[in-house]
């Protein structure tokens, strides 16, 4: 498991109501976009602990996909 260097904005309301906190991770030269998405009770209810550990899983997961080695 890495530590990645994680930004994070502020949760925004989508038109279909959900929730969105749009997040990106880099690693050395990698870099992975991405957002938790959810009900605005969901969001709402997330600690910044909880946040955190979303963010890099999310980014663990896909960093072990792209450095496979076959």
């Amino acid at each position: 498991m890495v530590t990645p260097i994680i930004v994070s904005d502020l949760p925004v309301t989508n038109p279909d109501g959900s929730m969105s906190i749009n997040f990106t991770a880099t690693y050395e030269s990698y870099e992975f976009r991405d957002a938790i998405v959810g009900t605005p009770e969901y969001i709402n209810g997330l600690t910044a602990d909880e946040i955190n550990t979303i963010e890099i899983d999310r980014f663990n997961n896909w960093y072990a996909i792209v450095t496979a080695v076959e």
